[in-house]
């Protein structure tokens, strides 16, 4: 996700979360946004009809209407519709994630994600989580995921914090600086 994305994303999740939180309803809208989250990542059909440049926005309202129905609150339905008006479509998922990261820091909680070459063994996953908690205060949710194109090392993302250590990173700015060196 772009900072610009990511950006974007928490000014609208912060816009429901105040609205949830001054109604009186936190979790319930908490719940809500995890399962329309995960519908959004089963269902790839209700993210792709309501971004489609083929279909009209007087369709994709329907559609939402319909899909969403009486399962989900005014508010969230509204958030859709809104986003929907704006096309702002396409980030729905990043802002139901920073809604949920925004209720988890409300709580105390912070999501860090990791990403590694290969999967973290168990014990080393706990001594990250457990040096996140100590350097941040807080409860660390740990999300790990692999992605075997960073060669070694790690990329770390917490709020708004990204520490890259990865080796294909390292790599890139050694040949950067190689170059530099060379051109002088």
């Amino acid at each position: 996700m772009s900072t610009r994305t990511g950006a974007l994303a928490r000014i609208w999740a912060g816009a429901l979360f105040e609205l949830a939180r001054e109604s009186g309803e936190l979790e319930g809208r908490r719940e809500e946004v995890g399962a329309l989250l995960e519908a959004t990542k089963k269902e790839g059909g209700f993210l792709a009809a309501i971004s489609s440049p083929k279909v009209t926005a007087v369709r994709k309202t329907a559609f939402v209407r319909a899909v969403l129905g009486d399962r989900f609150s005014r508010d969230i339905r509204s958030l859709v519709l809104l986003m929907i008006e704006k096309n702002r479509q396409a980030i729905l998922p990043a802002v139901l994630e920073a809604f949920l990261e925004r209720c988890e820091e409300e709580e105390g909680d912070l999501r860090a994600r990791v990403t590694t070459a290969v999967p973290l063994r168990r014990q080393e996953a706990t001594d990250l989580a457990a040096g996140l908690s100590r350097s941040t205060g807080k409860q660390v949710v740990l999300e790990e995921t692999a992605d075997e194109t960073l060669l070694g090392g790690a990329v770390l993302r917490f709020g708004d914090f990204l520490v890259d250590g990865s080796l294909r990173t390292r790599i890139r700015e050694l040949r950067e600086r190689l170059l530099v060196s060379s051109e002088t």
